[in-house]
């Protein structure tokens, strides 16, 4: 295919995100192309998920009677949150040349934020014999990098430059950062409280909650071609997970 445009000019890609062969376009055309002063270079990757999640379960069982009385109660909450996929920010078999700084940055905030409670109550009253039982339970599990099931999963934060050549007036920086966070309430409570001649109660509470974080997090210039890395300024190579 024949490339049109202006010698020397730069251009701004307007078309949605896809991955183009910058050797077969035709920069003439305006709806894909935008002809643009010379300045910063930048190739980004930006992931934000959140999960606010508020599960609760409540039961009450309460009689009574002349001769005997037996009550029954249970009440349980569950949650299972998970947030996965990959954020990547690359640069591969490229050459790319800027009048001013080059980006290649990779960033993601992941949030789990889960409230479970679970709490039953039995109340008995006989004549002769009260008999109540009560369980409560809660559980939680929140997954950061791994499947519902808890399998490990590949959650990649990624900023590379690999098979590229990189000329730069100014700077390049080529950073990933994670920042991944889990708050987790959870809270089971049972009573049981049973009278009469004979009584009798029973009551039981449990509570437990799972939180996994897996996450790669690299940044990296690897194998370079061409005239290599040119920078007139500094060079910033970081990787970042909290």
């Amino acid at each position: 295919k024949r490339v049109n445009g202006t010698v020397g000019a730069t251009y701004e890609y307007l078309d949605a995100a896809a991955e183009q062969d910058l050797s077969a376009q035709s920069y003439a055309d305006a709806a894909l192309w935008r002809q643009v002063t010379p300045g910063d270079i930048s190739v980004t990757a930006l992931s934000d998920a959140a999960i606010v999640a508020t599960s609760a379960a409540a039961s009450l069982a309460i009689g009574g009677s002349g001769g005997f009385s037996m009550q029954l109660s249970g009440g349980g909450a569950d949650a299972h949150n998970v947030i996965g996929g990959s954020t990547l920010a690359t640069v591969s078999h490229s050459g790319l040349s800027s009048a001013h700084d080059v980006t290649v940055a990779a960033a993601v905030t992941s949030l789990i934020d889960a409230q479970v409670m679970g709490v039953s109550g039995a109340v008995s009253f006989g004549g002769a014999v009260g008999a109540a039982a009560s369980i409560g339970s809660a559980l939680a599990r929140n997954y950061l990098g791994y499947t519902a099931d808890g399998d490990l999963l590949r959650r990649d934060v990624h900023a590379m430059v690999e098979h590229s050549s990189i000329v730069a007036a100014h700077d390049l920086a080529v950073f990933a950062d994670a920042a991944s966070t889990i708050d987790a309430t959870v809270f089971a409570g049972s009573v049981a409280l049973a009278a009469g001649a004979g009584a009798n109660a029973l009551s039981g509470a449990g509570a437990d909650a799972v939180n996994r974080i897996a996450t790669s997090v690299l940044a990296a210039v690897d194998d370079t071609r061409g005239a290599g890395v040119v920078i007139g300024g500094s060079i910033a190579v970081t990787a970042d997970d909290t």
